[in-house]
């Protein structure tokens, strides 16, 4: 994007993104995940608008640990276990490819970048 050039801004649900497939190089997720109403839809829709090469940066809490507990606990069930959300990540096509723990909350809050599987979407492997 050149410089000045004007930014918009959009307001929508995760579950229901009014944009043309491919359309983002990066889509950019943290800490929302865990409040979206349908979680695997909205997963759907990331992978929909996600360009071939481009990345999703997600940031959210995973049921892990004193997270675990908690959620366990107050019977929370928007907050998987790294086993459920790669599930849905699986299930919509994509793939983790590189984890970090936050800077501040560790592991309970990873940063999760994720592509689209490439095989499945008839894409060269970059």
């Amino acid at each position: 994007m050149p410089p000045g050039a004007p930014i918009h801004f959009q307001q929508a649900t995760a579950e229901a993104l009014p944009f043309a497939d491919g359309q983002f190089d990066l889509v950019f997720s943290t800490m929302t995940f865990h409040h979206w109403a349908d979680q695997k839809k909205g997963v759907t829709e990331v992978a929909r608008v996600l360009a071939p090469n481009g990345r999703w940066l997600l940031a959210d809490f995973v049921g892990q640990g004193l997270v675990r507990r908690v959620t366990q606990l107050l019977r929370l069930h928007r907050f998987f276990d790294r086993k459920g959300l790669d599930s849905f990540i699986a299930e919509a096509g994509l793939v983790v490819v590189a984890e970090r723990p936050s800077r501040w909350l560790g592991k309970s809050v990873p940063v999760l970048a994720i592509k689209k599987v490439e095989r499945a979407m008839g894409i060269e492997p970059t």
